[in-house]
């Protein structure tokens, strides 16, 4: 009888200590992470423009929004003709979020570099790296970026491109799309 009622003890404290963490987590809905697959245009905040509330970090204010369509033939030195997709981008304050969308190519990075068009540049926004989202054709998120980075996309989005890589044969880049402002 003690046995049954310490062990029974023991399993409601340790349901309980596995149930307190997911219970807070679900209570916090105040950032803007946006699932995969998500729409990045409404995201977890309910929808809102004018981002009325602040975030930890984030400054208050609507969002600049940006798309491009990507392809292989807009890569330099040549992408994978088999690929196409979309990248639809929104920025604040310091927070980049993205939904991107492919079919043809099996992504395992995803970027914004610096660079006009017909011209390669350096990466300035990450969005993922060395992943490999099994049977996927598309990845949403939110990521960091410099204020100065934010800025350059929002003043001039045309000298900015999302770039998807593949491995090992489109490595340096499978397909990409000029941003332009929505």
């Amino acid at each position: 009888m003690f046995r049954r009622v310490t062990m029974a003890a023991v399993v409601a404290v340790v349901a309980a200590a596995m149930a307190a963490p997911a219970a807070l987590a679900q209570d916090d809905y105040s950032t803007t992470q946006v699932e995969y697959g998500d729409d990045v245009y409404s995201g977890t905040e309910g929808g809102t423009e004018s981002g009325a509330s602040e975030s930890a970090g984030q400054s208050a204010g609507a969002w600049t929004k940006f798309s491009a369509k990507l392809s292989g033939d807009n890569e330099v030195g040549g992408g994978d003709p088999d690929g196409s997709g979309t990248a639809a981008v929104k920025t604040r304050g310091t927070e980049v979020c993205y939904d991107l969308k492919w079919t043809g190519v099996d992504v395992t990075m995803a970027h914004i570099h610096k660079g006009a068009a017909g011209a390669n540049g350096d990466v300035v926004v990450n969005f993922f790296a060395n992943e490999s989202p099994l049977d996927a054709s598309s990845k949403s998120g939110c990521v960091q970026a410099k204020a100065a980075v934010v800025k350059g996309l929002a003043a001039n989005p045309g000298n900015y491109y999302i770039n998807l890589h593949t491995q090992p044969n489109f490595g340096p880049g499978a397909i990409r799309g000029q941003l332009q402002r929505v």
